[in-house]
């Protein structure tokens, strides 16, 4: 069996980002862009419209090789820099879905 490309590509070139799934939603946040620089934006992929949109919300900062997770009502992110030492942010999943799709 082989992978099939079913989606068309983000709008965003990026190695290393996040990449959380809720409900028909898949987000990628950050990673680093064509020029390797890291970037804040996000943007999600509507499985049932088969689009990517560009969000109009963005991460606390430029951040690639970060994590996002859902618990409970809440969206974390965390980031850890060897010379700046571990981030921790959070958001209300019903604020972050309201700011994601409010373009």
């Amino acid at each position: 069996e082989k992978w099939l490309e079913l989606y068309p590509p983000m709008h965003t070139a990026r190695s290393s980002p996040s990449v959380l799934v809720i409900e028909d939603l898949v987000i990628v946040s950050g990673g680093a862009g064509a020029d390797n620089r890291r970037v804040d934006t996000i943007e999600f992929l509507d499985i049932n419209k088969r689009i990517w949109i560009q969000s109009n919300l963005k991460l606390p900062a430029p951040l690639s090789r970060h994590h996002m997770a859902l618990c409970g009502e809440y969206i974390y992110i965390y980031y850890w820099n060897y010379r700046l030492n571990g981030y921790f942010w959070r958001m209300n999943k019903k604020n972050f879905m309201a700011s994601l799709t409010n373009n």
